[in-house]
């Protein structure tokens, strides 16, 4: 969770995390485990079906998908009840930063100087939670 927080899209940019000493720290995590263990258990979570199988296996694989999704699903749930149930603000501020060339992470989008040009976007998040009273 930490890594897609962190904008990772790939599970090998988790060890990039792995030497990161702030984020867990903050997080209270005592470790972050590696992006092979991640990957065996997520493939517990959703087993593929094999190539030849029969009628059983199926079964057995669509019932651990089910059991997962449910799972996943009341997860999801928990995680997300209590900042709906808290009244907060989120200030999105985002700058552009023109590119010459051909760079790395440049995409087209919006770019108020040079419309139609690649530019990377440089994003700041402040999430401020509310008192009741405010």
């Amino acid at each position: 969770m930490l890594s897609i927080l962190d904008g990772q899209r790939r599970y090998a940019h988790i060890a990039g995390l792995r030497g990161d000493e702030v984020a867990p720290e903050i997080l209270g995590m005592g470790k972050i485990m590696s992006d092979e263990s991640l990957r065996r258990a997520l493939s517990a979570l959703a087993p593929s079906l094999p190539k030849r199988c029969d009628d059983a296996q199926r079964a057995a694989c669509l019932a651990q998908l089910m059991k997962s999704t449910i799972w996943m699903d009341t997860a999801l749930s928990e995680s997300t009840r209590e900042a709906l149930n808290t009244a907060w603000i989120l200030d999105a501020d985002s700058s552009v930063k023109l590119l010459y060339g051909r760079q790395i992470g440049a995409e087209i989008g919006y770019n108020p100087r040079k419309p139609g040009r690649p530019s990377h976007t440089l994003h700041t998040l402040l999430n401020q939670q509310c008192s009741p009273g405010a």
